[in-house]
């Protein structure tokens, strides 16, 4: 799948589409870890979830380009609302 970059019309980056298959396969794989997941104690939980905060810190700034590029969003608008707005109070200050 190609994706257009609508500032410009031109192509900016080439992504593979998941087939059914694999769109199941992924959904099984989920729902199997599902059960580990919910068992494990909230402060561990919790820990992961803000490693994984850490990391969309981390790329901010390309997710902000993968978020607004393609529908012609923003950067500002991108990251005020989608990016940083999912970010602990503690980290806007």
């Amino acid at each position: 799948m190609t994706l257009i970059d609508p500032s410009t019309g031109k192509e900016w980056y080439k992504v593979d589409k998941a087939d059914k298959e694999q769109v199941e396969l992924a959904v099984k794989h989920a729902e199997a870890a599902w059960p580990a997941w919910a068992a494990t104690p909230a402060v561990f939980r919790a820990a992961a979830l803000r490693q994984y905060g850490e990391l969309i810190n981390t790329y901010a700034e390309e997710f902000i380009d993968v978020e607004s590029r393609p529908i012609g969003k923003t950067r500002a608008r991108t990251q005020g609302r989608d990016v940083h707005a999912r970010r602990s109070p503690e980290e806007h200050r």
